[in-house]
């Protein structure tokens, strides 16, 4: 049988189209490489972490993980999931990855790494050598090092949970501030700051003696006449309104007492320091230029002494006696009678807080009432601080007056307030001259005796070995002491803080 050539070429082409075909690689339907979800999503330090998924080897060796592409240990390989184990390290958070075979499967998911997280500090000031509880979690106790840093300054710490520490407050003044805790290489910071109160450590006398009488000099060589309240300039100089010699006293820095203005007998006259009259100082302040204004009470005046000494009369009325005096920028606020007035140098006073009725009610201006309101103190954090009787108001710039502390208040009985003031931290320390104590209140409201017995004396020493009798003013210097007029003891203590 004759065959054509076309049929013959026909058949060539066919069988090599099939053997082409024959030797393509088939088509591949195998699951690829993926991670479908991780399990937990977030943890630390030893926390096993399931990557369930599917492709993976069942070799350990040859599953490369990685978090946020940091290399991480497997511990165990199944076809559909790995364990892997998180590593001592706070970077290791992010898209988890895993490499098989030259694939590389990505997780929807992150995984997070815990940090310590600090959620309050009790309580949130103390002195040197208190200790204080850090409240948190996901602490590590045991496990490396671990650190807790007050304001950048180091603390000992004493013991340690996974959601407590406690550690002893440094001896430095410069740890108020913000609580930093260090555990497993991370780090967490609080969000409120933990304050240092400075402790009291003892109490000596920087002038006078308990002889009434009236002389300069130096230290105990000078003699004062009922002391009464006190300001500090930003030279460290101490001024005192000396009530009975009527005449504003000053302290250098060398103790030397001088006389900065007035003189015996008592009268009422401006002019230069050695010629002007005053009768019976009360409360003081000072400026930022370092002018002085005090009280003049038995002649119902307020008066002004300049740096060179040079005496004027700023407001004068003879309805109510005054007793203290406070400067806030270029405005004078007062008490007089039953009332807080304000003014300005040159203008007429108004009322500020207070009405005619005497009692102790909280609320705005005209509308709060006080019973004998003496000494006033601005603190930056809490407004106007006055002593009302046995009371502790404040008020904010706008005249709303409530009621800080009072007898059988929730801390303590209150025997009589006197001078007030306080540090940049919200501290307020007063006299509470029925006690003849010194007291504190820390800026959570709780109330300490920080310095003397209770019984009337003159004795130096440790502060609550330290006697008083009857102090009035307190202040505080330039390098945080507290200086306090001891007035029926005729001297100046200091309490010295560290």
């Amino acid at each position: 049988m004759r065959v054509s050539l076309p049929w013959i070429f026909q058949q060539l082409f066919m069988l090599s189209i099939s053997f082409l075909f024959s030797c393509k690689k088939p088509s591949d339907d195998r699951v690829k490489l993926h991670i479908s979800s991780i399990q937990p999503t977030e943890g630390r330090k030893g926390t096993l972490v399931n990557i369930v998924g599917g492709e993976f080897e069942l070799d350990n060796n040859k599953n490369k993980v990685y978090i946020n592409n940091l290399p991480v240990q497997v511990i165990e390989s199944y076809y559909n999931s790995i364990v892997v184990v998180i590593p001592d390290n706070p970077n290791c958070s992010g898209i988890v990855k895993i490499s098989v075979r030259n694939e590389v499967a990505e997780s929807e998911e992150k995984f997070t790494y815990l940090t310590p997280v600090i959620r309050a500090i009790e309580p949130a000031f103390g002195e040197a050598g208190d200790t204080i509880k850090i409240i948190g979690d996901y602490f590590c106790p045991g496990e490396g090092e671990n650190s807790i840093k007050l304001n950048g300054i180091s603390a000992t710490i004493v013991s340690m949970t996974p959601s407590t520490a406690s550690v002893i407050v440094p001896d430095d003044k410069n740890s108020t501030g913000l609580v930093t805790i260090t555990s497993c290489k991370a780090s967490g910071t609080s969000t409120v700051p933990f304050t240092y109160m400075p402790s009291a450590l003892s109490v000596t006398t920087i002038a006078g003696s308990i002889q009434a009488g009236y002389r300069d000099g130096t230290g105990q060589q000078a003699l004062f006449y009922f002391p009464k309240d006190l300001a500090v300039n930003k030279n460290n100089e101490i001024f005192i309104t000396d009530q009975w010699n009527y005449c504003i006293r000053k302290i250098d820095n060398s103790g030397m007492v001088s006389t900065f203005a007035g003189s015996k007998p008592q009268g009422f006259l401006d002019g230069p320091g050695n010629q002007a009259k005053f009768y019976l100082l009360a409360g003081m302040t000072i400026n930022n230029a370092g002018d002085l204004f005090v009280v003049d009470f038995d002649n119902f005046a307020i008066r002004k002494i300049n740096r060179a000494g040079m005496v004027s009369t700023v407001f004068r009325n003879l309805s109510d006696y005054m007793k203290d005096v406070l400067i806030k920028g270029d405005t004078l606020f007062f008490t007089k009678g039953n009332n807080i007035y304000y003014m300005k140098e040159g203008e007429e006073h108004k009322l500020f807080a207070g009405r005619t009725v005497t009692g102790h009610v909280d609320g705005k201006g005209s509308e709060a009432g006080f019973t004998s309101p003496s000494y006033m103190h601005w603190d930056p954090v809490k407004g106007f601080i006055v002593s009302d009787g046995s009371y502790l108001r404040l008020s904010t710039i706008d005249a709303q007056v409530t009621t800080f502390s009072k007898p059988n208040g929730p801390w303590h009985w209150i025997n009589g307030v006197a001078g007030i003031t306080s540090d940049s931290k919200g501290t307020i320390y007063y006299v509470e001259s029925g006690y003849n104590a010194i007291k504190r209140i820390s800026p959570d409201g709780r109330v300490t005796t920080i310095a003397g017995t209770g019984n009337k004396g003159l004795k130096n020493g440790p502060p609550l070995q330290a006697e008083f009798n009857d102090p009035s003013g307190i202040t505080m210097d330039m390098d945080g002491n507290l200086i306090i007029a001891d007035t029926r003891n005729n001297c100046i203590r200091k309490l010295v803080m560290r």
